[in-house]
């Protein structure tokens, strides 16, 4: 079962996805394979052997569309009630 902070963190992507969906008018998705953790840090080396399709996967918390693809969205809920889109 998820805990509650995860599940508040998904439900923020999926808003995040929608509201970037309704601004730019293509379609965004909330990213269910992870986070740049993957090809991150002591991870780096995996980006030698992955597509760019694969890398682009796993960059971002809100996967844009392929027209705006190097576009990469970290989306964060801040406890103080102000929300951040970077």
């Amino acid at each position: 079962m998820t805990s509650a902070s995860k599940a508040k963190g998904n439900s923020w992507e999926r808003e995040c996805a929608k509201i970037l969906s309704n601004v730019f008018g293509y379609h965004f998705e909330r990213n269910k394979n992870g986070s740049g953790a993957f090809t991150g840090g002591k991870n780096a080396n995996r980006r030698e052997y992955l597509s760019e399709t694969q890398l682009l996967s796993f960059m971002a918390d809100v996967m844009p569309p392929t027209e705006m693809k190097k576009c990469v969205w970290n989306v964060s809920f801040i406890k103080s009630s102000h929300s951040i889109i970077s």
